[in-house]
């Protein structure tokens, strides 16, 4: 789930290198007026439905799609016995990945 919280990230998030205002390892991402460094400052989106609704979800809906279908894809994993948390990031994920 690292990976994809991490690709989650890349795709919510601006990214950019590390220099010697902003020093960490593997780069440092920026939202809004806030800056995580590195992977390990990152919200986690796989654990926590909190981090996903206010970062990814309004991201989704502002630049690929709608919440009804957003919705109903998410509620589908969760009927097939899948976390709620895990299972957004894996409907994100897809849409994503599809552009939509």
């Amino acid at each position: 789930m690292k990976e994809l919280n991490e690709k989650l990230a890349e795709w919510a998030f601006d990214k950019e290198e590390c220099d010697l205002q902003h020093p960490c390892e593997g780069g440092h991402y920026i939202a809004d007026d806030k800056i995580f460094y590195g992977s390990w400052g990152l919200p986690n989106f796989t654990e926590s439905i909190d981090a996903s609704f206010k970062w990814l979800v309004p991201k989704y809906v502002s630049e690929l799609g709608t919440m009804p279908y957003l919705f109903s894809r998410w509620l589908e994993l969760i009927e097939r016995g899948v976390e709620p948390a895990p299972a957004l990031c894996l409907v994100l994920e897809k849409l994503i990945d599809e552009g939509g």
